[in-house]
């Protein structure tokens, strides 16, 4: 079973699982729970975003404060745009 698992291309492979979890989620009506699932990691997403640029600006305080008044009111408007 490894060697014919193994001869598979990698994409072909993955396209496989793929399939095989969509065929397990309609066939179990798992729509709800598959949107749901996608909010959350959407709600998970956002804050590391937001963490990751926090840490930054924490980080950086003193490099920011060195930049003209034009460039750090450009990187606060892109973090809060992010």
């Amino acid at each position: 079973m490894s060697r014919l698992w193994n001869r598979i291309p990698p994409l072909v492979r993955g396209l496989a699982l793929v399939a095989i979890a969509a065929v397990v989620v309609i066939v179990l009506s798992l729509q709800s729970v598959l949107a749901t699932v996608g909010g959350l990691l959407q709600i998970a997403f956002f804050l590391a975003i937001a963490f990751f640029l926090f840490l930054l600006w924490r980080e950086r305080r003193g490099d920011l404060e060195a930049w003209s008044e034009w460039n750090r009111r450009v990187f606060y408007a892109a973090i809060v745009l992010a």
